[in-house]
């Protein structure tokens, strides 16, 4: 995707990048494969100032992990470092902090 500094579409760059992995990729390829768009989403939603989709993306990706399979030390780790990406800018860190109780009980059953 081609984005140009300054414009109008700029603004819809991380929500594009959002979309395009937790709800397209998925389909045609291994989820794990969404997980670089996500994290890119996570960054240009951080960078431009969309708290809101910046903690919507972290959540996805989280989700991400679990749905991988992934370790749940891993799952926490990602989490966590969500956690402290929005602790610094705002109040937006409870669309976050579910998937690391998640993790949290999870660990706890298994």
């Amino acid at each position: 995707m081609i984005w140009s500094k300054g414009t109008r579409t700029e603004a819809f760059q991380a929500r594009t990048y959002m979309v395009f992995g937790y709800a397209l990729l998925p389909w045609t390829r291994h989820v794990r494969a969404s997980r670089d768009l996500l994290r890119r989403a996570f960054e240009v939603a951080n960078q431009t100032g969309e708290l809101i989709i910046a903690a919507h993306c972290g959540n996805n990706l989280n989700t991400n992990f679990l749905m991988v399979g992934d370790p749940l030390v891993e799952v926490q780790r990602e989490a966590e470092h969500g956690l402290r990406s929005h602790g610094r800018r705002g109040s937006v860190s409870s669309l976050t902090s579910s998937p690391l109780s998640s993790g949290w009980s999870g660990r706890c059953v298994v």
